[in-house]
């Protein structure tokens, strides 16, 4: 069965993907992927682009207070979305790359800890 197919919504398949392969799509596409039957994580790449002047908002949700610990650490409720991790990217002055961050034990702590709490983790 087809999630979604039977409310009337359309439903489309790019077909299997092999080793290497990738989709894209927007972030309001509703989506999803077969469970992996494997004990290798299924690696994921996110791009996310925000306005300029975007601020952090209510984290009254554990998946909003993961990504959060993931993205935007150190950043708290109404201040600039703005991280190591999560760089200004334009307007940046001339020869000036974003810095490359460090992640410490300490940030993959907080991490894990918040991917806990949202039950991102068994």
């Amino acid at each position: 069965m087809r999630p979604g197919s039977e409310r009337g919504l359309r439903v489309e398949s790019h077909g299997p993907l092999r080793a290497g392969d990738a989709t894209f799509h927007s972030g309001w596409t509703l989506h999803r992927a077969a469970p992996n039957p494997t004990s290798i994580l299924r690696p994921v790449m996110t791009v996310i682009y925000l306005a300029e002047g975007a601020r952090v908002t209510g984290l009254e949700h554990p998946s909003r207070r993961l990504d959060r610990a993931a993205y935007l650490p150190g950043c708290e409720a109404g201040e600039p979305a703005v991280s190591l991790l999560c760089p200004l990217l334009w307007p940046r002055p001339p020869g000036e790359p974003p810095e490359l961050p460090h992640l410490d034990r300490a940030y993959w702590s907080r991490v894990l800890d918040a991917a806990r709490e949202a039950g991102a983790l068994r």
